[in-house]
């Protein structure tokens, strides 16, 4: 009897931690527009776009007012690279 409410505590932690993928890219999608804006923000470069690295981890990029193309790393709000699921 005392096993039942133990089981169906069980079966809800697994539930709960099940994380979709469409989530999860959802949640990531959402994380580097925010630091992109932050970053668009802060460096206002034009023609700013994200771009990807080779680990395809986000970058802000844009023309800066001397002519040079300047590549800034998106981070999270605990300033780890912003790198695709």
């Amino acid at each position: 009897m005392t096993r039942l409410p133990l089981l169906v505590l069980t079966l809800s932690l697994v539930a709960c931690a099940h994380v979709d993928p469409a989530e999860r890219a959802e949640a990531y999608r959402s994380a580097e527009v925010a630091a992109f804006q932050g970053a668009d923000k802060t460096h206002g470069l034009r023609d700013a776009r994200i771009v990807y690295d080779a680990r395809q981890c986000a970058s802000y990029q844009g023309t800066a007012d001397d002519g040079q193309v300047r590549t800034i790393a998106l981070k999270d709000w605990e300033a780890r690279p912003l790198c695709r699921p």
